[in-house]
C-alpha cells in the first residue's frame, strides 16, 4: 500500500509498525520521503489494553535508537526522519 501512495505522489510515510514491516525501509529510502516512526505495544488492535512498562522512557530510548540506526542503514536520510512516541498515549 506505501508503495502504490508513494507512486501517487504521498510526500510522508507514518509508519505505525516502525519499520518493521519487510521492505519498507528500502522502498522510503528510495523515494527519498520523510517518515514518521511509530511506538506501539503489540498491533494496533490492542496496544491500549493494558500496556505495561518497567520503564517508559529507557523503552522508548532503545525502541526509537534501534529503529533509527535500522533507518539509516537503510539509506534513509537522517532529516527524513520523524520520532512520535506519544500516538499511544494520547490515542
Amino acid at each position: 500500500m506505501a508503495k502504490a501512495a508513494l507512486k501517487a505522489g504521498v510526500h510522508m510515510i507514518n509508519d505505525i509498525n516502525g519499520l518493521r514491516t519487510k521492505g519498507m525501509a528500502n522502498l522510503l529510502a528510495e523515494y527519498n520521503v520523510p517518515v514518521v516512526l511509530m511506538h506501539m505495544q503489540g498491533t494496533p488492535e490492542n496496544m491500549q489494553v493494558n500496556p505495561s512498562y518497567d520503564s517508559v522512557v529507557d523503552e522508548l530510548y532503545r525502541f526509537f535508537a534501534d529503529r533509527v540506526e535500522y533507518a539509516l542503514d537503510a539509506g534513509i536520510k537522517k532529516e527524513n526522519i520523524i520520532l512520535d512516541p506519544l500516538y499511544r498515549f494520547i490515542a
